[in-house]
């Protein structure tokens, strides 16, 4: 039996894919809201993540942040206290090296392997089973869950040791800052000379500054906070996790620093759950959003 923990807009979709491929799943929430689409296809509930350690061989977690993860596994009535020998536990948060290896030391004293995978892909990505895993663990570890992994995404890269999957997604949310920055900037310099955002995204989109998030920013120029698939608050706890590996390497990742200066403005002026689209607002109202109805769709 597979277990699954994180039934967010990321976590659904995933879970949704295991049941619709045959699997038989688990899941825990404390939300209840949130099980209501997988309890409907099939899905069973129990209620802490120690009873749902004891009957799944394979546990899946995706959920806030750091914090969270420490909890679940770790804290009372967590995944440790009941996993068995030989079971598999993968966490998919974007969450620290440091506390997976940790949870991995925890998990070797009881004979449980555990495998850092967080994910990259979005919402759709999810929803389709077109997500890429960034993993890091043991390679027969990941040999036994593969084909479930292989459910729920299209990429499957093993990166290293315990903690090294963490170490990729922040890579990744570090390329993001720096592409979303530049994107962004772009489009103002071209809206603030006359020329319409959305056709400059065209022609940038059909040229070398062509990427994935270019794209995304195109499609979502017109998107209001609700809509929003990856908030600016979750964009900031990824760069807060790069930007303090970074500091504990003595280096500092001034994109990322700047980056995550404008969105925690952002945040602190009621934006947080808007997406990084909003961006291009900060830079429109000149860093000091005089007021809040660009949030207001």
């Amino acid at each position: 039996m597979i277990g699954f923990i994180g039934l967010g807009k990321m976590g659904t979709g995933m879970a949704l894919n295991l049941l619709r491929a045959g699997h038989e799943v688990t899941v825990f929430a404390r939300n209840q809201v949130q099980i209501q689409p997988v309890i409907a296809e099939g899905a069973n509930w129990v209620d802490s993540p120690a009873r749902l350690a004891a009957c799944c061989e394979v546990v899946f977690t995706i959920v806030g942040g750091p914090d969270d993860v420490e909890a679940i596994y770790l804290g009372k009535d967590g995944l440790l206290e009941t996993a068995g020998p030989k079971s598999v536990l993968v966490d998919m948060t974007t969450s620290s090296a440091d506390l997976a290896e940790e949870i991995d030391k925890a998990c070797s004293r009881r004979s449980v392997y555990f495998l850092d995978a967080p994910v990259t892909g979005g919402v759709a990505g999810a929803n389709a089973g077109k997500l890429t895993f960034m993993v890091g663990g043991s390679v027969d570890a990941l040999d036994r869950v593969r084909p479930l992994l292989e459910v729920m995404g299209s990429e499957i890269v093993h990166m290293g040791n315990s903690g090294t999957g963490q170490i990729a997604k922040s890579c990744n949310q570090i390329a993001v800052a720096g592409i979303i920055l530049g994107a962004t900037e772009a489009l103002y310099h071209a809206e603030k000379n006359g020329i319409d955002v959305e056709k400059m995204s065209s022609v940038l989109d059909s040229g070398t500054a062509s990427s994935v998030l270019l794209k995304a920013l195109k499609n979502r120029l017109r998107e209001t906070g609700d809509k929003a698939t990856f908030s600016i608050s979750h964009f900031i706890k990824d760069l807060r996790i790069a930007s303090e590996a970074a500091a504990s390497d003595g280096v500092r990742f001034s994109t990322v620093d700047f980056c995550l200066q404008y969105c925690e403005a952002i945040e602190k002026a009621g934006g947080g759950e808007a997406g990084l689209q909003v961006l291009l607002e900060y830079y429109k109202s000149g860093h000091g959003f005089p007021n809040k109805s660009f949030l207001l769709g």
